[in-house]
């Protein structure tokens, strides 16, 4: 897996063959991050500056679009992630890339993290309970989203979880912070900004 753009494109993200045997392990596949940062740059809805920003990855994984932020102009990375094994490599790929970034060890939803990011990306496991993800959002928009920030989120294509995972944010009074969405083969990114409703 490689950092397909920026100041440290072509760098290897390695992985543990323990992290290669994980089924929950989904890293963002390179199309859908070519999806993913065109809509930022050039999509006037979700158009949003990169260079400088603050970024968390949220169930960050192996922390390939963590990496990706970081490569293509973030100032910090804050990778956030429950698994030891993820944390562990999270920390020794970001000192080998040189790579500003704090790892964080934490179950989500947790309302410990006090920070505010410009971007937060959150990759929950596709098998992860919709109204956990809802919940994940909910605290991420009142806690840690700064006012001219956004919250990406990436699940499964896939019509019936889309509409499970709508009526959780509604329950959550969080869909009406949803301003986009966008398949990407078997990815689907929802966005959400804070409104003044």
């Amino acid at each position: 897996m490689q950092i397909i753009s920026g100041s440290l494109k072509g760098r290897n993200i390695k992985t543990t063959k323990k992290q290669d045997e994980n089924k929950d392990l989904r890293p963002t596949t390179d199309y859908a991050k070519q999806v993913l940062f065109n809509l930022l740059n050039n999509n006037p809805i979700v158009n949003t500056e990169i260079e400088g920003a603050k970024v968390m990855d949220a169930f960050a994984g192996t922390g390939a679009v963590g990496f990706e932020f970081f490569s293509r102009g973030a100032n910090h990375i804050t990778f956030v992630d429950s698994d030891l094994l993820n944390i562990k490599q999270l920390k020794a790929i970001s000192a080998e890339l040189g790579v500003s970034a704090i790892v964080v060890s934490k179950f989500l939803p947790s309302t410990d993290i006090k920070e505010k990011f410009n971007i937060i990306f959150a990759d929950p496991s596709y098998s992860e309970g919709k109204g956990k993800v809802a919940q994940v959002i909910k605290n991420f928009l009142e806690l840690n989203l700064e006012e001219d920030g956004i919250i990406i989120l990436e699940t499964i294509n896939r019509k019936s979880e889309l509409e499970e995972l709508k009526k959780h944010l509604e329950k959550k009074d969080v869909l009406k912070n949803l301003i986009h969405e966008r398949g990407a083969s078997k990815g689907y990114f929802m966005f959400f900004k804070l409104t003044n409703q």
